[in-house]
């Protein structure tokens, strides 16, 4: 799809220019955290690229095990690219910017099934950024934009090991769906 600034693009028609538009305008907008510092929550965008592997090659070894359920080194350029373009009719994600800055902080991702209308979510958050907020601030706005879009039911797989991301989905109200060990499904009801 094609999008303002970005140096390679497939042509696409004006209904999806306008959509990538509304979507930026929509969803960006500023946030205080426990700490005073103030962010910035905007929709990822292809010219994000650059600043996502970033970004994921500053993520400690455990942060990146919470998030992917694995440990990944490096990210290649083909998921960069499925990280950062994204149809937001199938897929949202925020990252999060300081104010006085470019880099990202954090991402915060929605995958939408619209026809079973659920969502799967996941927050990956720059280490030295845990503990101020950061997290319950992006799950609040992935909550709205799940209601925004429709959705009935919010879920996250996270490892069983991750007892901070545990605590705020439960924060939220999210319960227990399934556990097998290693892994734990929580849902939340948005209906």
């Amino acid at each position: 799809m094609y999008r303002k600034g970005c140096a390679e693009f497939i042509p696409a028609d004006h209904v999806d220019e306008k959509l990538a538009d509304s979507v930026r305008k929509k969803y960006t907008t500023q946030r205080t955290l426990h700490n005073g510092l103030v962010v910035t929550l905007r929709p990822i965008e292809c010219t994000d690229h650059s600043k996502f592997k970033e970004f994921f090659k500053a993520l400690s070894p455990v942060s990146v095990h919470f998030r992917f359920l694995e440990i990944i080194k490096e990210l290649p350029n083909e998921d960069v690219a499925r990280y950062c373009d994204l149809d937001f009719n199938q897929e949202m994600a925020i990252v999060a910017l300081p104010i006085s800055g470019e880099k990202i902080i954090s991402v915060a991702r929605l995958i939408m099934s619209l026809k079973d209308r659920r969502g799967e979510f996941a927050l990956v958050i720059a280490d030295a950024w845990q503990g101020f907020g950061l997290g319950t601030e992006l799950l609040a706005y992935l909550i709205k934009i799940a209601r925004d879009y429709q959705l009935e039911e919010l879920y996250c797989v996270l490892s069983s090991n991750n007892d901070r991301m545990i605590k705020l989905a439960e924060k939220f109200g999210l319960k227990v769906k399934s556990t097998d060990g290693d892994t734990r499904e929580m849902t939340l009801k948005l209906t």
